[in-house]
């Protein structure tokens, strides 16, 4: 089959981490049918990549330097940090547009794979009735789409958007329930998570040594955003260390908080002890997961988790909130540890309990590893997508 991934969040260039995981499902079902990956232009990209079995095309929408709206952060934090970037939405949903037909029409493609409800599914829609194209629509839902639309303006048009595709796939519970939630009549509902590459996470063993000496950490990865809440993670940990005086704080990834994070171990007196990594190459990932004493996040919204999944794989044990899709990964007291929002006395007793009971942290640590090798490998999940995909010929 031939086969659209339309997307705003891919990898921009080599070893970037923005959308990976998309990029690894359509590495996987390549082996199986034609793909073509479209997704925005910017100014580190190429337009076009040709690889075995499949294809990246990045549509051009203004003048290259200033292709912006998907570097960094996502779309949203990026037109909240400047109106004046709501000139070049206009443009890359036209273009957006205009790409999607042309690519159904040259490439006689069988289904569009829209990730996000809104703007891909919409527009993907939205050119299926305007032009009688011949093409089924699967819309996966990774939870911003959803949460933070569900309640305005744009509520309305996601619900007609998800009614007119052919199969709307959640990445949760949490989040299939949301979409109940928001239109009960939709029957359409599939649940298959996003996966992780378990020949990367699985047997990593060595620490890498770029980024220095194996210190007693806790670790976190992911986007430096007030959804995040690495604030609360970074006040957690002021209170942990005062007994643990070799324990340190190691934090992967960039955004638009960094510096006030920043000033804020400053103001603690804990700026020693807490470790900003920047972005870190996927494939060195591995190793700090498996170093680490746990991973904890304090994210107050996931559609999913999928770096928790990859610190289960890399047998690394996991604290993490109660919010959205974790409870799908993380079983509490099985295969991590979760805990209530807004709860710091238990967040810091749990990260004291993994670091003091052996016992425990080994029982989370096995009991999370074959968790995720049962669920969330891609031989697991990117199998599933291609049996959803035959099931739509």
């Amino acid at each position: 089959m031939r086969i659209v991934h339309f997307t705003s969040s891919y990898p921009l260039f080599k070893n970037d981490v923005g959308g990976i995981f998309i990029e690894e499902l359509v590495k996987f079902i390549s082996k199986e049918h034609k793909i073509f990956v479209l997704t925005p232009d910017s100014p580190e990209s190429k337009n076009l990549e040709l690889y075995d079995n499949y294809e990246v095309h990045r549509f051009k929408y203004f003048i290259k330097k200033y292709q912006v709206l998907v570097c960094n952060d996502s779309i949203i934090q990026n037109l909240k940090k400047n109106p004046i970037n709501f000139v070049l939405l206009f443009f890359l949903l036209i273009k957006a547009g205009i790409s999607l037909y042309k690519l159904i029409k040259k490439e006689k493609i069988d289904i569009v794979h829209c990730h996000w409800a809104i703007p891909q599914g919409t527009i993907a829609v939205l050119l299926k009735k305007l032009f009688g194209l011949n093409f089924r629509i699967i819309i996966t839902a990774h939870g911003s789409d959803i949460e933070n639309k569900k309640r305005s303006f744009l509520a309305p048009i996601i619900k007609h958007t998800l009614r007119s595709c052919d199969v709307i796939n959640t990445v949760s519970t949490h989040l299939a329930n949301e979409i109940h939630m928001l239109d009960p009549g939709l029957n359409n509902i599939n649940l298959i998570p996003m996966g992780t590459n378990k020949e990367l996470f699985e047997n990593t063993y060595s620490i890498n040594t770029e980024i220095g000496k194996p210190n007693t950490y806790i670790f976190f990865a992911g986007r430096l955003s007030e959804d995040k809440a690495i604030d609360y993670l970074i006040k957690s940990f002021f209170e942990v260390q005062k007994d643990h005086s070799n324990l340190e704080l190691w934090i992967a990834g960039k955004g638009n908080q960094e510096e006030k994070l920043k000033s804020l171990t400053i103001n603690l007196g804990i700026k020693n002890k807490v470790r900003f990594l920047g972005n870190i190459e996927h494939n060195l990932l591995p190793s700090l997961y498996k170093n680490a004493e746990m991973f904890v996040s304090t994210s107050r919204k996931e559609g999913f988790g999928l770096v928790l999944v990859e610190a289960l794989m890399s047998k690394c044990p996991v604290i993490a909130l109660d919010v959205g899709g974790v409870s799908d990964i993380i079983i509490n007291g099985k295969t991590g540890i979760l805990i209530p929002q807004y709860e710091m006395k238990k967040l810091i007793k749990a990260i004291n309990t993994i670091l003091s009971d052996k016992e425990l942290k080994s029982k989370l640590i096995m009991n999370g590893f074959n968790y995720v090798l049962e669920n969330f490998t891609w031989e697991v999940v990117g199998k599933r997508f291609s049996q959803l995909y035959l099931s739509l010929n």
